[in-house]
């Protein structure tokens, strides 16, 4: 299992660095999708601050934030993750549920799995569809925790 996990984000690493940088364009939703499929299973990135990745790694909770919509916001693409958890931080790798609909923004870079009635800040959420694989540092992509 941690073979096929290491393998995943060498993987998921390759694809990065073989794809180009997207740009912010602030259109609305587009549609909605089910994530890219690499290695059999469904991988997305959180970039945020390393003390809450190694939370959301650690127990499994996400806290909402104060985004718009009310959500987890995930993307497919490094370089996104890498941007919202600036050279401090570290990126989650989250194992997506193949049966969970995530609604799609910014030309497919973003996802978001909704949470309409969430107060930010204030409540953790156990989303078992999102399931965080690993840790890496933004810094120099080094792996800090992974299952």
């Amino acid at each position: 299992m941690a073979v096929l996990s290491f393998l995943i984000i060498l993987i998921s690493l390759l694809i990065y660095a073989m794809s180009s940088s997207i740009k912010h364009d602030g259109k609305k939703p587009v549609k909605r999708i089910k994530p890219r499929k690499y290695l059999d299973t469904n991988l997305l990135y959180h970039g945020t601050s390393m003390e809450v990745a190694l939370e959301i790694f650690n127990t499994g909770l996400w806290l909402i934030g104060s985004s718009r919509p009310p959500a987890v916001w995930l993307t497919d693409k490094i370089s996104e993750a890498e941007f919202y958890a600036e050279e401090k931080g570290a990126i989650v790798v989250v194992e997506v549920d193949p049966s969970i609909i995530l609604t799609s923004h910014n030309k497919d870079c973003y996802y978001t799995f909704k949470i309409p009635d969430a107060q930010p800040g204030e409540e953790y959420l156990r989303i078992p569809a999102l399931k965080p694989l690993a840790v890496f540092s933004a810094a120099d992509r080094s792996i800090i925790k992974q299952k």
